[in-house]
């Protein structure tokens, strides 16, 4: 791209990140797939959130609330994890 005359911003815009564009929307959806994964496991040991209320209602023997949390987690997960799959086989 330097040698016709494009710009340094230009070359980046154009060359570098548009290489680099699958691999950096690869990994933002990775980290936000382990995120949610993680924000379950912080609320299980007390950090509040659906984690929590998972281990509460396990305590309480609620099984029926927790079916239907540990299902949602379940979904969300997948959801998460089919959208990154499709959003990375779109960009290649």
């Amino acid at each position: 791209m330097e040698a016709v005359g494009a710009s340094r911003l230009q070359q980046i815009a154009f060359a570098v990140f548009s290489q680099a564009q699958p691999n950096l929307v690869s990994y933002t959806l990775l980290y936000w797939e382990h995120n949610m994964r993680a924000s379950f496991i912080v609320g299980a040991i007390g950090g509040g959130g659906l984690g929590f209320e998972v281990m509460k209602e396990l305590g309480l023997f609620q099984y029926q609330a927790f079916a239907v949390h540990v299902s949602s987690i379940i979904v969300l997960v997948t959801l998460a994890d089919r959208l990154s799959a499709w959003v990375r086989g779109w960009l290649t």
